[in-house]
């Protein structure tokens, strides 16, 4: 899987989610699509939650490259 502009690649086909340019119907079926044959073990090791107060940490991880993919902050938290 892979993002190119405003397409998700997903084992050779193309999924438009973007939400300015793409109708809701299409894009709500974009997404059950994705939700359907994602990888959730994959998300997983590439996507993490953070509480806000973890933030600073974090900005010190990010800048030195330590961090790979992406996080969440749970402002709640």
């Amino acid at each position: 899987m892979s993002c190119e502009g405003r397409f998700i690649k997903l084992d050779g086909g193309e999924l438009e989610v973007t939400r300015v340019f793409a109708p809701v119907a299409k894009r709500n079926r974009a997404w059950a699509t994705l939700a359907q044959h994602l990888d959730k073990a994959r998300l997983a090791r590439i996507a993490g939650t953070e509480p806000l107060s973890a933030l600073p940490a974090l900005a010190d991880d990010i800048v030195a490259g330590r961090i790979r993919g992406r996080v969440v902050i749970d402002i709640a938290g």
